[in-house]
């Protein structure tokens, strides 16, 4: 089972909520790592979540970019359907957002975090490792 430490947060800190969804993801990059045989680019991922984006989101909630602002990428937009769309009408009416987070040294080690930030409560709903072009071949 994956851990991420959820320590007390103190008093004025967010909360951080880790969904199901969110949970599978690291299971499927943790699967991508098994079958290179790199399953110590996990154990970074899942340090790196637990000694600096959860501690940041606790701080600074607000530290990522909203998920459809003018400087969001174009493939946000139609990933706006269906359940993602339901998302952001309920993180509207509950005067919170969705944010995107990126974070990581260097491709492939390069990963999009996908959160609902909502009253003093951040939501891990998603997170993505990254490809540049020259990963996928196409460079």
């Amino acid at each position: 089972m994956i851990a991420i430490e959820q320590p007390e947060s103190p008093t004025g800190a967010a909360a951080v909520r880790i969904t199901t969804h969110f949970e599978a993801r690291l299971l499927d990059i943790e699967q991508y790592w098994m079958e290179l045989g790199n399953a110590h680019a996990f154990d970074v991922l899942v340090e790196r979540l637990n000694t600096q984006i959860v501690p940041l989101l606790k701080r600074a909630p607000e530290a990522g970019r909203g998920f459809l602002d003018e400087t969001a990428d174009p493939w946000a937009t139609v990933l706006a359907t269906g359940h993602l769309s339901e998302l952001l009408e309920r993180a509207k009416s509950s005067g919170g957002a969705l944010r995107l987070h990126a974070f990581g040294d260097a491709s492939p080690d390069k990963y999009l975090l996908l959160y609902l930030f909502a009253g003093d409560t951040v939501y891990l709903l998603s997170i993505h490792r990254t490809e540049d072009s020259a990963d996928r071949g196409t460079g």
